[in-house]
């Protein structure tokens, strides 16, 4: 999976900016990371479900002020799971806002061909223009979102 932190990007041009083909991979894996959002907080459903009756009484009971193995493991790993949670809803909130910046015609060639993969011949006759209109219109709205993620 992908690094969910604050900065998307690894790799800057010679120039210092942000290369455009890394703002089009983030915005690719737009979908993937709202599966990933769903997955995991199906797994911390299952963790409060499952967890606590999942845990073995059979052994003797000795007083303690520390917590149990188990029960330590599982408070772990939902603290882990809940921070996977934030960190990837907080890139798709940055995105969102990125896309905010874009004008209604720039935002839907870019949910359709970069996000949703759509052929270039289908938002041609969806968005009724050409392909050098919407190629040009992709490369204008993927400069904003660069421009606001840098």
């Amino acid at each position: 999976m992908m690094g969910l932190g604050v900065s998307f990007f690894d790799r800057k041009s010679r120039w210092g900016g942000i290369l455009l083909k890394d703002v089009e991979k983030t915005l690719r894996e737009y979908r993937v990371i709202e599966t990933r959002i769903e997955i995991l907080q199906e797994q911390l459903k299952n963790i409060d479900d499952v967890g606590v009756s999942a845990l073995d009484y059979t052994v003797d009971r000795v007083q303690t002020s520390n917590m149990s193995k188990p029960v330590e493991d599982i408070v772990l790993k939902k603290i882990e799971i809940e921070k996977e949670i934030y960190l990837a809803k907080h890139k798709l909130d940055i995105i969102n806002k990125a896309l905010s910046a874009l004008d209604e015609e720039e935002r839907q060639v870019i949910q359709m061909q970069v996000i949703e993969g759509k052929q270039w011949y289908k938002l041609c006759s969806c968005l009724h223009l050409g392909e050098t209109a919407l190629r040009e219109k992709k490369k204008r709205a993927l400069g904003k979102i660069r421009t606001v993620l840098q």
